[in-house]
C-alpha cells in the first residue's frame, strides 16, 4: 500500500456531516480526494439524501480496485479515479459543493505542474488542501481532517497564507490526540 494509508472510523465522517446538516449544508456534489475504502463516501450518503453525484480519487491499485466496486452499488451516480489527485483533472476545477476527506500527511513533495508554489507542493498535506480547494464551487465547504502541525507549524505558513487567501475560515474542531492510533 501506499505510505499514507490510514483508515478512518465511520464515526468521524459520521460527525462532520451531522454537524454540517444540523447547520444546514444539504450538498449536491461531493468530492472526496483520497478516499481509501470508501468511508466518507457511504456515511454522506447516509447523511445528504439529495446528494447528486460524488467523484472519489484513490492512489492505491489495489484499495482504488475495492473502493471502485463497493462505489458500484451506491444509489447515486459515483465516479472513482484511481490515481493520484495529481492526475485528476482541472475540469473538475469549481464543480463541488462539499470536498471532504481524511488526507495524507508527510514530509514528502507533489509533482503537479499546475502548482509551482513549493510551499504548497513540498509536503502532501499542503498541496492536498491547495487542490481541493480548486475542486469546490463557490460557496462550497472543504471539510478535512487535519493534524495541529498543520495549523501550527512554521513550515506550513505559506500553505495556510495561500489558503486563507482564496478562502474563509469556518470553523475547528479538535479531536483527541490518539483517535487513529486506536483504530
Amino acid at each position: 500500500s501506499v505510505l499514507t494509508a490510514f483508515y478512518t472510523p465511520t464515526f468521524v465522517p459520521e460527525t462532520i456531516y451531522q454537524v454540517l446538516g444540523e447547520n444546514g449544508i444539504e450538498p449536491k456534489k461531493l468530492y472526496e480526494p483520497s478516499a481509501g475504502s470508501g468511508v466518507f463516501i457511504s456515511e454522506a450518503i447516509k447523511a445528504f439524501p439529495r446528494l447528486q453525484n460524488i467523484t472519489s480519487v484513490e492512489k492505491d491499485l489495489l484499495t482504488g480496485m475495492v473502493l471502485s466496486a463497493l462505489n458500484s452499488t451506491h444509489p447515486i451516480k459515483t465516479e472513482t479515479h484511481v490515481k493520484g489527485l495529481e492526475e485528476t483533472s482541472n475540469d473538475e476545477n469549481g464543480l463541488f459543493d462539499l470536498v471532504a476527506s481524511n488526507i495524507p500527511f508527510g514530509n514528502f513533495s507533489v509533482y503537479d505542474p499546475n502548482y509551482r508554489n513549493p510551499g504548497v507542493t513540498g509536503k502532501i498535506h499542503n498541496y492536498f488542501f491547495a487542490k481541493g480547494l480548486d475542486k469546490l464551487a463557490d460557496g462550497g465547504i472543504m471539510a478535512y481532517i487535519t493534524t495541529d502541525g498543520f495549523l501550527n507549524s512554521p513550515s506550513n505558513m505559506e500553505a495556510r497564507r495561500y489558503l486563507f487567501d482564496r478562502a474563509d475560515f469556518v470553523g475547528l474542531a479538535v479531536m483527541p490526540r490518539k483517535l487513529m492510533k486506536e483504530t
